[in-house]
């Protein structure tokens, strides 16, 4: 959908109440996946978040070959060191 057409389908009663719902459930997704991630960086050991990031990159991606730097799986993976990322990495290689 366009960002022009965004009003009018607002406008619309009999758009407005599925499109809504869609909506809401969209944000009721996203705001679960935000507490898996939360609980998750809490009890687990950054090798396994480390695991868990890379197969979820790799089921996006769609493939088993990924390019990435330590910065980026790092930061994302809420890592500090980067030591601690090739461990992960490593934990991960021998779970594929």
């Amino acid at each position: 959908m366009s960002a022009r057409s965004f009003p009018l389908a607002t406008e619309h009663t009999r758009v407005l109440k599925p499109f809504r719902s869609l909506l809401i459930e969209h944000e009721q997704v996203l705001f679960a996946q935000a507490q898996q991630s939360a609980a998750c960086n809490a009890s687990h050991t950054v090798e396994a978040r480390m695991c868990r990031w890379l197969f979820h990159m790799r089921d996006f991606a769609g493939s088993d070959d990924l390019t990435l730097t330590q910065g980026i799986s790092r930061s994302d993976a809420g890592c500090a060191s980067a030591e601690r990322v090739a461990r992960g990495q490593h934990a991960a290689e021998k779970l594929a």
